[in-house]
């Protein structure tokens, strides 16, 4: 069950850094398109009307692929804390698991030096019952 749990934590590891590379991906996509909205503001200057609109729906083009981003961000954030809370309760059980294999690791350590020493005491107390026989 630890090595199971132990699994579980890599594959969450492992998730949770795809995720994070995700969301640090779009993040860049996103600040590379509002960086381009406020780059392309419209000049006065030689701007017709057909230009204008152009302008105004490419800008509003950018500003909706923009606002998927962050709705894709929150989703990949939200997917993180999920991942984050399955991890301490992974640990959680690690940590039990553990616990329970040291305890049973140091029980039986204990219950072999015990038996090692009730066969030395049998031993010695056979050697001094031979002893006393002989001549």
């Amino acid at each position: 069950m630890k090595q199971l749990q132990e699994r579980e934590l890599q594959s969450l590891s492992t998730q949770d850094t795809r995720l994070a590379e995700q969301y640090a991906a779009l993040a860049a996509q996103r600040d590379a398109i509002l960086a381009l909205i406020a780059s392309s503001k419209p000049s006065q200057l030689g701007s017709d009307i057909t230009g204008l609109r152009g302008g105004m729906r490419a800008t509003s083009m950018l500003r909706q692929q923009a606002r998927d981003i962050d709705v894709t961000l929150t989703t990949l954030a939200e997917s993180r804390e999920q991942l984050a809370t399955d991890r301490e309760l992974t640990e959680h059980e690690w940590r039990r698991w553990w616990r329970k294999e040291t305890k049973y690791s140091r029980l039986a350590k204990t219950l072999r030096s015990d038996a090692r020493k009730r066969q030395a005491h049998v031993e010695r107390g056979e050697l001094e019952e031979r002893q006393s026989w002989g001549p």
